[in-house]
């Protein structure tokens, strides 16, 4: 019988990604976030949702450690913990994005 806190452990990263993923705000703060660093009142007016919702999105994605954050002089900013986590956001908006277009070119067939 497998050892259930080693399976746990083994899919941890993808609870925690889905965690990240399950909102499209989370989704879009972490595609903004994958072009650089940003300002909490950026995001906000980036992506036209309140602070108070950001907030909560960013602090999540924080405890997911996907997202970090530092200070610049008296600037709070945030962004992507690691490299790899950037090169998946865009990877993966770039299959999306394919996937879209192969979509559009599929003709749904007559009955």
């Amino acid at each position: 019988m497998p050892n259930l806190s080693k399976k746990d452990e083994l899919y941890q990263p993808y609870q925690r990604m889905r965690t990240c993923l399950e909102s499209t705000e989370k989704a879009n703060i972490m595609n903004v976030l994958s072009h650089g660093p940003e300002q909490l009142e950026h995001l906000a007016s980036q992506l036209d949702i309140d602070i108070s919702t950001i907030s909560e999105h960013i602090t999540t994605l924080i405890q997911a450690d996907f997202v970090k954050v530092h200070q610049h002089g008296t600037s709070t900013l945030y962004s992507l913990k690691d490299p790899i986590i950037t090169g998946f956001i865009l990877s993966f908006s770039i299959f999306y994005q394919s996937q879209s277009m192969n979509r559009s070119h599929i003709q749904p067939s007559k009955l």
